[in-house]
């Protein structure tokens, strides 16, 4: 069961917010659960963040701000390929799912702000052991491209119609475009327990009525025990 804490930075350039974009810092806190075999990896990653996001122009003049809290949660089942000169190799699917809320300090009715994506793709998966100062250490990267959603977000006038979200349906790849990596490296405890630092990148974009993209980056420091 992993756990940890992070530092992001996001940039958000949303028609329905602001002509501009808007970035900021963000702290969190990540935990989950996983599986792993010689054949198998499975897990299931939450993740939370939180921060101040400002607009991109005019920053030291511009009182616009937004409070920002987005929800991270992976679920990757993927199954060993081939193992190449101790690499290891695997092939399977990532489900992403992420949610984007943003409370405006300066809007009236368009005050709140949100993306949301449910999407499932391919990931690859490649892993290593090696030795360093005669402890053992883990080299892990994925790579994962959805390449469908379902989608959630603001409709034109408000972002509620009737209590109901005002825009949301199916995209696929060309309307929508989400990738990931992954990059951790990790010291083997005793017990095989874990101690793992990881930088996560993240991009995504919807062009189907007003045109969102993100782009989040956060390094995480997380322990990793063994039940």
């Amino acid at each position: 069961m992993p756990f940890g804490l992070s530092f992001g930075f996001e940039t958000v350039k949303d028609e329905a917010l602001s002509p501009v974009s808007y970035s900021g810092p963000l702290g969190g806190v990540l935990i989950g659960y996983q599986f792993e075999s010689e054949k198998w990896l499975t897990h299931l990653h939450l993740n939370g963040l939180g921060g101040y996001q400002h607009p991109d122009v005019n920053r030291e003049n511009n009182k616009s701000e937004t409070l920002s809290g987005l929800v991270r949660a992976n679920l990757m089942g993927a199954r060993r390929i081939f193992v190449l000169k101790d690499w290891h190799v695997y092939g399977g699917l990532n489900s992403i799912n992420l949610v984007d809320y943003r409370q405006h300090n300066r809007y009236g009715n368009s005050s709140e702000n949100f993306v949301g994506h449910l999407s499932l793709g391919p990931i690859l998966t490649t892993q290593r052991n090696f030795e360093l100062f005669q402890k053992q250490w883990l080299f892990h990267f994925q790579f994962s491209f959805p390449v469908g959603t379902y989608y959630f977000r603001p409709g034109y006038v408000k972002p509620l119609s009737n209590q109901e979200i005002g825009n949301k349906d199916f995209a696929f790849w060309g309307d929508f475009y989400l990738l990931e990596t992954k990059t951790e490296l990790r010291w083997i405890l005793k017990n095989e327990n874990q101690l793992r630092l990881t930088y996560h990148w993240e991009f995504s974009q919807l062009d189907k009525l007003n045109k969102v993209q993100t782009n989040l980056q956060q390094v995480s420091l997380s322990t990793v025990f063994k039940f």
